[in-house]
């Protein structure tokens, strides 16, 4: 009876010991699923070139709305309005639709500022990236030509006597 004590005993001594051991394998399989970010690369010279892009942009908010509002009225924006946009801007302007440049009209600075960056989207507005900026492009002027080359519709009239019937 001694001895089967003893070994309980021993059984209970070593639990914690298991039970370590365990949470060890569980945590390690865990880590090995969970992806580690990594760690930010910036550089002063990132960083410098960072801001003086974000006191560009919040100098030229009023020139982005100004030019958007004249898109806007389908008007094409004189050079003296174009003072301080970048071609990008000005692409990016282009690619938008009447109802995305009422909406970058009527948008807070702020809100501007957080959409160019790609912090917060605005919805109805084409992202403020080169790449989005080329397919919407592409994609109005294949639309335009779709509709340069569609055939004008047939009346009635005109396909009945196509098919030889008369009315």
């Amino acid at each position: 009876m001694k001895n089967f004590v003893a070994v309980i005993a021993r059984i209970i001594a070593a639990m914690p010991k298991f039970v370590w051991q365990r949470v060890q394998v569980c945590g390690e399989w865990v880590s090995r699923l969970v992806a580690v970010p990594a760690a930010p690369a910036e550089t002063v010279a990132d960083t410098e070139v960072a801001k003086a892009a974000s006191d560009r942009q919040a100098d030229d908010m009023p020139a982005i709305k100004r030019v958007a509002g004249v898109l806007a009225q389908g008007e094409l924006p004189t050079s003296e309005q174009l003072k301080g946009l970048t071609p990008k801007d000005l692409s990016w302007l282009k690619a938008q639709d009447r109802r995305a440049l009422c909406i970058i009209m009527s948008a807070d600075a702020q809100q501007l500022r957080a959409h160019m960056r790609g912090r917060a989207a605005i919805k109805g507005v084409v992202p403020y990236d080169s790449a989005a900026i080329r397919e919407v492009t592409a994609a109005r002027q294949a639309a335009v030509q779709n509709v340069r080359r569609a055939k004008p519709r047939r009346t009635l009239r005109e396909a009945l006597e196509e098919q030889g019937l008369h009315p």
